[in-house]
């Protein structure tokens, strides 16, 4: 699998450089600090081309968390879709019924599809129960919905 800051971080507390994984970020792996590498991004189309390429349907992941006003938020989800992105997280385990709703006002009138997740991360983090999400809000459609057989569950990843 692919390694990221979260190893380095507990490999950091497990050598008694730091307490606990917060103060591993704080002292050594958030920007300024000396463990930090900034992420090169790819470019969107460059993403989802990946994504499709693959068999997958790409996905915007917990857009909620994003700081981005909701014109900002609406201008993105509309060069998603352009560039062949499928869905949005509209239900995450980190987030509020009220984010839902308008995450699915976002995706309705883009054809965006919904998606959901428990934003799961590991046993020490916040989220949401697992099996324990509410329904996607009504006139959602789900985006595992147009998977058949030759997709099956492992057809979709998240681009964000």
């Amino acid at each position: 699998g692919q390694i990221g800051r979260t190893h380095f971080a507990r490999a950091l507390v497990a050598a008694g450089h730091a307490a606990d994984l917060q103060r591993a970020f704080v002292r050594y792996l958030k920007p300024g600090r000396p463990g930090y590498v900034p992420v090169e991004w790819a470019s969107l189309e460059e993403a989802v081309g990946w994504i499709r390429a693959a068999g997958g349907d790409a996905v915007v992941a917990h857009p909620a968390r994003y700081r981005m006003t909701r014109s900002k938020l609406q201008r993105l989800l509309g060069a998603f879709r352009e560039c062949g992105g499928a869905a949005l997280e509209v239900v995450s385990g980190v987030q509020t019924r009220e984010e839902s709703a308008t995450l699915a006002a976002l995706a309705r009138p883009l054809g965006l599809r919904a998606s959901m997740g428990s934003d799961f991360h590991g046993l020490t983090g916040s989220w949401g129960g697992l099996g324990q999400l509410p329904p996607l809000p009504a006139g959602c459609l789900p985006l595992w919905e147009e998977w058949t057989g030759a997709k099956g569950s492992a057809g979709a990843a998240a681009a964000g």
